[in-house]
C-alpha cells in the first residue's frame, strides 16, 4: 500500500487466484471510511477499538503531563519507583501500565484521576 492523499490509501488487489502478475485493480479508499465500515459491522471490534482509543488518550495525557513538568522519562521513573524502560514502553504504547504503576506515576506527577460522566 502507498499513501496518496491525507486520509486516503491506494490499495492494489490481485485476482482471486494466486498469480505473480502485477496488480490489476487500483482504487483510492478513504481510511476513515474503511475503519467506519469495519467498526459498524463488528461490535466486538468496535468495543476493542473504543477501549484502545481511551487507553491511548490516557497515555498521551501522561506524556503531556510529564513534559509540562519538565521531567525526563528517567526522572519520572526515579520519582515513581519504575524503570525508565517501563516509562518508555508505556509512552510508546508498547505496554499498558498496571493500575498500580499508573497510580505511582500519577503520584509522581502530583495528579489524581477524576471520573466524569460522558455526555454522548
Amino acid at each position: 500500500m502507498k499513501t496518496t492523499l491525507a486520509g486516503s490509501v491506494t490499495i492494489q488487489t490481485r485476482p482471486s487466484h494466486y498469480s505473480t502478475r502485477p496488480a490489476t485493480l487500483n482504487q483510492n479508499v478513504s481510511v476513515n471510511e474503511l475503519v467506519t465500515n469495519k467498526l459498524s459491522a463488528d461490535q466486538e471490534l468496535k468495543q476493542m477499538w473504543d477501549d484502545s482509543r481511551t487507553e491511548y488518550r490516557l497515555l498521551g495525557e501522561l506524556v503531556k503531563l510529564r513534559k509540562a513538568r519538565g521531567l525526563s522519562q528517567a526522572e519520572l521513573a526515579e520519582k515513581s519507583g519504575n524503570k525508565q524502560q517501563a516509562i518508555s514502553r508505556m509512552e510508546n504504547k508498547e505496554n499498558s501500565p498496571t493500575l498500580k504503576t499508573l497510580c505511582t506515576i500519577l503520584d509522581a506527577l502530583d495528579c489524581d484521576i477524576m471520573f466524569v460522566q460522558r455526555t454522548n
